[in-house]
């Protein structure tokens, strides 16, 4: 692969190979290797946006430990997920539609509306998928799980059941964090998400006490005496019902030396008041309890007798405001708290839309948080001398994470998990986790969950998985379901129904269609043949002793005599339903059945066509399907422990009958032998009683699910017979960050086909958990990360739940400001991958900093990247594949003769153990950065000391090479495949069909010589000798005769001194090495240049300028040349007296002194200080 290409181009090698992996399915064959399971769980993305490069950053850290661990031999399943429920969704849905409310939505309708929203989540599946193999994550994308299909909601269902079994699962009325645009609850991993950093304005408000107090201390002066309190929320002022005060907390009262009114405050915080105050008085905050005050505004419903009074509370302290809480029941956790302790009212003075309610007069309909609403307050509070000041105040405030609406802290009902008593297993199971990076166990992650609260589990929204709780709104009574098989039976209303076509009619014997409008006589009514009355006779004495309590019929004449006949000997009384009608053949009525066969096999047309294509007035099965279910819903629900038959057409009892499978269209037309009945043909219905759309398809979301109705047991034991206690469902879905959060279990629940034969139960978990890897950005700590944990936990799953996570830092633009389409800023992932290739992508992201930390993105240092280790690892193949010889077998280490080959293949081992030590331990990031420090080894030191060997000797350098695309392979696939292709081509004994298949148990000690310290030491003290010819101004080309050194350091046996010397001789260019431990230094250079190392350093001056005018001429290195020299005298006597050994260095057959103008490259110069002219033609 890399030998096609006619200059390094990465973007084009990677195309080659996904070419590669797609024709030899080698993902395919790299998931169906291995004994151990290695298990991942991939965090479902939603498909209703684009995928960006924060996309590519975690996925780049995902694919690169599960290559890793396949290459090790383990058995490592990727099973793709996508996240399809929830308010993102919902929200480009209503965007879309110009929706802007829940009334809105409902208006619209809610199957209408999430049918939508189902459909807007695979908007950019492609693009997912497109991106996902562009950038070499392998990922099965042909077997995904999908949030919202039947049987990971049944799922979800089992677990909520067994939370609830567990008691975990309660309904409460709590103070929660309320979005008035999403119009539902969020949860606190929800709340972490949403912070804004925003300037609001604070108020002071002054509470006037009703009755006198301090007496003495305001003798002679009518002045009123106010409490002074704070709050940031000027919103929840009209919901004042109480204060609150620190019992122990000094406080004082101060006199406005101005006007004399007199204000409360905690001592500690007398700063508030600014100047112009003096201390009266100091006391305890207990001596305030129980004081009245006159309330700010006129709300009847929250006047009671413990309202507008003082109360002590342990919630109050002196740090911030005035020492002093304003308490509204209704918007805040203390407040709410305290509120239930004394029995305050509990009533709202702003709707769940945010906006004030009729109580509150001048500010009804206001909504809350707006400038304009607190700019009235402020009026208001003016107006009747309750306020003191206004402050600005910057502060961390939540918003909803989706919609961007400030939040409201808001008292309501809803249910929750009680994740606050599983506090302890939640910590211990954290501390058995591997996070990377480590500081997240007790900082972020570890802190989350030492003040864990209680799960807001329940969502008022449409677009979810329903909570799957039923009431009975007769006694209370709540039951939760966990599977579909239990919540048909708990639906079953004991009926048994029984389908019967009508027996044999004239259309069936002349061969003729009767199916649309029926004429009232004539030919065309097709009525019952004497045979065809025989048949329904048959029946009917077979139906007497099944009891038929009703019949249904279709309005045809042949419907409406079977069922008089069946009538007439069972007693059950005939009710006509046009519902139950013959499919109506358009155009095609009264003509032969042959004609519309004609009809379906026009057009290339197929049989499933039936179902979407009609004749000319006629119908599709389909709409015949809809209209058929549509009856049998309905008096379903309207029967109770009663047997029905119902008597219709064969095409019509076909669609009712794979309705009530739920089945595809496919499978419908699959099934047709055994569904479609012959004339009189009897056959009892098999259905269940569970949620389905309009074409009779099981599904479990709103508004379907809310239309099953369960019949309570405890009314039932109350009374068998008892009509009333009908359990309905509660309209709440849960919260979307559960469904991923249970994908372990959810996502190996088996399909719904066998649902009615089994029973979905939680088993096995320890065949499901624990996964061995996951990984997502930081904001997940809050996420995915934690509801994993919490589900786990929640089924008592042994911990840990997941034994290793890298949690990958967010990125910025160069300048660390967020990326945003308003800045501009975006970096669109697919042009990095066109431009550079998507390896160095991966790369960058692996060694510009820790996963953990953020990364301000420049594409220059994707660059940098690229030329620092791919074009580096490219220009060693490149050199082997001119130099080397071809065609030696790689099955095994050669066996080093030089120094050199001893100490590269010593690296490699190095280099090997390191990277497994820090991939075992998932340090990627020092995993590739020994590979790229490896790389730099091999090019600037093996190879470019090895120059002159490599044509003869390079099966060590072929092999380091291909172990090299071993190592390399799980951080860069796309070139690791394209060299180790390259080499298997050259070389022999490669038998891996790809890199991605081989395994990395290769030799990890056969060369551990004693070296690394001495090649260590040569390679620092040649760096030193260089510095100090570049800064005396000596070319590295002019040898000199000898370098001096204080010490060699000690070396082993073995370890081959006196080749590494050779290495260092050749490096600095000097003629002996020898040691003197007397030295003053740690180096003395000989720069004395005799005549004889002039002329030598001045071969090699020209020699360099030969071979440059070779490469500008594209000579290959086989190629033989002439060789013309025309110059000073100086450089003629030069190449004279060398000519043998310039010409070979040169590659030159013929030599000749003088100018030839027939050449094919030349160049006048100067060598060294010498006038040269030199021309080249290949021989």
């Amino acid at each position: 692969m890399l030998r096609n290409l006619k200059s390094f181009n990465l973007p084009e090698l990677e195309e080659k190979v996904l070419a590669f992996w797609k024709e030899k399915h080698i993902f395919e064959k790299s998931v169906k290797k291995g004994s151990k399971t290695f298990r991942f769980w991939e965090g479902p993305p939603t498909a209703n946006g684009r995928p960006g490069l924060h996309h590519v950053l975690a996925r780049s850290f995902k694919d690169v430990v599960l290559r890793y661990k396949t290459m090790q031999g383990f058995l490592v399943p990727r099973k793709a997920g996508w996240d399809t429920h929830g308010l993102p969704v919902e929200l480009q849905v209503e965007k879309q539609l110009g929706l802007k409310s829940k009334k809105d939505i409902e208006h619209y309708g809610i199957a209408e509306f999430n049918k939508k929203c189902k459909e807007s989540v695979w908007q950019y599946k492609s693009e997912w998928e497109k991106l996902t193999e562009r950038m070499g994550y392998w990922l099965d994308l042909e077997h995904p799980y999908v949030t919202y299909e039947n049987s990971y909601v049944e799922a979800l269902w089992g677990v909520i059941k067994k939370i609830y079994d567990r008691k975990l699962l309660y309904q409460g009325h709590k103070v929660v964090p309320w979005c008035p645009r999403c119009g539902t609850a969020l949860s606190s991993h929800e709340l972490a998400q949403g912070y804004k950093t925003v300037t609001d304005e604070s108020v002071f408000v002054k509470f006037r006490i009703e009755k006198p107090f301090f007496a003495e201390a305001t003798k002679g002066t009518k002045a009123p005496v106010c409490v002074l309190s704070w709050t940031t929320t000027p919103w929840t002022l009209p919901g004042n019902v109480a204060l609150a005060v620190g019992k122990d907390i000094a406080y004082g009262l101060f006199r406005n030396i101005k006007t004399e009114e007199y204000v409360i405050v905690a001592v500690d915080r007398a700063e508030v008041l600014g100047k112009g105050f003096e201390k009266v008085e100091s006391f305890k905050g207990r001596k305030l309890e129980g004081l009245s005050y006159k309330p700010l505004f006129d709300v009847p419903a929250l006047k009671s007798d413990a309202s507008y009074k003082v109360y002590a509370a342990d919630f109050v302290t002196a740090q911030d405001g005035t020492g002093i809480v304003h308490t509204a029941v209704m918007y805040g956790e203390d407040d709410y708290e305290l509120g239930k302790k004394i029995g305050l009212p509990q009533y709202h003075t702003v709707d769940e839309q945010g906006k004030f309610t009729k109580d509150v007069k001048g500010l009804s309909g206001m909504f809350v948080k707006s400038s304009e609403t607190e700019k009235k307050i402020f009026e208001l509070l003016q107006k009747n001398k309750n306020l003191f000041k206004t402050e600005s105040y910057e502060h961390e405030y939540p918003h909803c994470w989706r919609c961007g609406t400030p939040l409201l802290y808001y008292a309501r009902g809803s249910w929750f998990v009680a994740m606050s008593k599983l506090r302890s297993k939640l910590q211990a199971s954290n501390a058995k986790i591997n996070w990377i990076p480590s500081h997240l166990q007790k900082g972020r992650f570890g802190e989350w969950l030492k003040d864990v609260k209680d799960w807001n589990f329940s969502r008022e929204r449409y677009w979810g998985t329903p909570l799957p709780v039923w009431k009975c709104d007769s006694c209370g009574h709540t039951d939760v379901i966990g599977s579909f098989v239990e919540l048909s039976k708990k639906a079953d209303k004991g009926n048994t129904f029984f389908i019967m076509r009508h027996g044999q009619a004239t259309s069936n014997v002349e061969g003729w269609l009767a199916g649309g409008k029926e004429p009232k006589s004539g030919k065309f009514r097709s009525k019952l043949t004497k045979t065809g009355i025989e048949q329904v006779g048959r029946a009917a004495q077979e139906l007497k002793k099944k009891k038929i309590d009703i019949i249904y019929t279709s309005p045809y004449c042949r419907t409406i005599q079977t069922a008089r006949i069946i009538s007439g000997v069972t007693g059950a009384k005939v009710i006509f339903d046009k519902r139950l009608g013959e499919i109506n053949s358009g155009i095609f009525n009264h003509k032969k059945v042959t004609e519309r066969l004609k009809f379906y096999a026009l057009d290339g047309r197929e049989e499933i066509d039936k179902f979407s294509v009609a004749p000319e007035g006629g119908e599709t099965l389909s709409q015949v399907r809809e209209r058929v279910l549509d009856f049998f819903t309905k008096i379903a629900a309207e029967h109770r422990n009663q047997s029905v038959l119902i008597v219709s057409h064969g095409d019509t009892m076909w669609m009712l009958q794979s309705a009530l499978e739920h089945f595809s269209n496919e499978q419908s037309l699959e099934h047709s032998f055994d569904m479609l009945l012959k004339n009189a043909e009897l056959k009892k219905l098999s259905y269940d009683n569970l949620p389905t759309d309009m074409s009779g398809r099981l599904d479990p979301h709103r508004p379907y699910v809310d239309e099953i109705e369960v019949r309570c047991e405890k009314c039932v034991m109350r009374d068998e017979k008892s009509e009333v206690g009908k359990m309905k469902r509660i309209p709440e879905v849960a919260d979307v960050w559960f469904d991923s959060g249970a994908m372990p279990v959810a996502q190996e629940h088996s399909s719904f086909a066998q649902i009615r034969n089994s029973k979905f139960e939680i088993r096995n978990l320890r065949g499901i958990y624990p996964a061995d890897y996951i990984c997502e950005a930081i904001d997940q700590t809050r996420g995915w990360f934690y509801t994993l944990l919490a589900v786990a936990t929640l089924l008592d799953v042994p911990p840990p739940p997941y034994r290793n996570v890298i949690s990958v830092g967010l990125i910025h633009d160069k300048q660390g400001q967020k990326m945003s389409k308003s800045k501009g800023n975006v970096v669109d992932p697919w042009a990095l991958m066109q431009k550079y290739g998507a390896d160095a992508v991966r790369w960058y992201f692996f060694t510009v900093n820790d996963p953990g930390e953020s990364k301000n993105f420049d594409e220059q240092d994707v660059v940098k990247t690229l030329r620092r280790f791919h074009m580096v690892a490219y220009n060693s193949y490149a050199f082997l594949s001119m130099y080397g010889k071809k065609g030696v077998s790689l099955s095994k280490p050669p066996s080093p003769s030089h120094i050199l080959d001893a100490w590269i293949l010593e690296r490699l081992t190095q280099t090997t153990q390191l990277v497994v030590q820090h991939m075992d331990a998932y340090d990627v990031t020092r995993a590739a950065l020994v590979l790229e420090a490896f790389t730099d080894d091999l090019s600037r030191w093996y190879i470019r000391r090895s120059r002159k060997r490599i044509s003869n000797e390079s099966a060590t350098l072929a092999y380091v090479l291909l172990q090299y695309a071993k190592l390399i392979a799980p951080f860069s696939p796309f070139f690791a495949e394209g060299l180790f292709q390259s080499l298997k081509k050259d070389f022999k004994g490669v038998p891996e069909e790809s890199v991605h298949l081989s395994r990395l148990d290769f030799p990890t000690s056969n060369f551990q010589l004693p070296t690394s310290h001495l090649m260590q030491w040569v390679r620092d003290t040649a760096s030193a000798v260089l510095a100090k010819r570049a800064e005396l101004g000596i070319k590295v080309r002019q040898p000199l005769a000898k370098l001096t050194v204080k010490n060699i350091p000690k070396a082993k046996r073995g370890s081959r001194v006196e080749e590494m010397l050779e290495v260092l001789k050749e490096e600095i260019n000097v003629k002996d090495v020898v040691m003197d431990a007397k030295l003053g230094s740690e180096f003395e250079l000989d720069i004395e240049i005799t005549p004889e190392l002039k002329a030598e350093g001045l071969l090699r001056e020209f020699v360099r300028t030969v071979q440059g005018l070779r490469q500008d001429a594209g000579y290959q290195p086989k190629d033989r040349i002439q060789l013309w020299v025309a110059g000073s005298e100086q450089i003629e006597l030069l190449v004279k007296n060398n000519e043998k050994e310039l010409m070979r260095q040169v590659g030159a057959k013929k030599m000749m002194i003088g100018k030839n103008d027939k050449v094919d490259a030349q160049v006048e110069t100067k060598v060294d200080e010498y006038r040269t002219w030199i021309g080249v033609r290949k021989k």
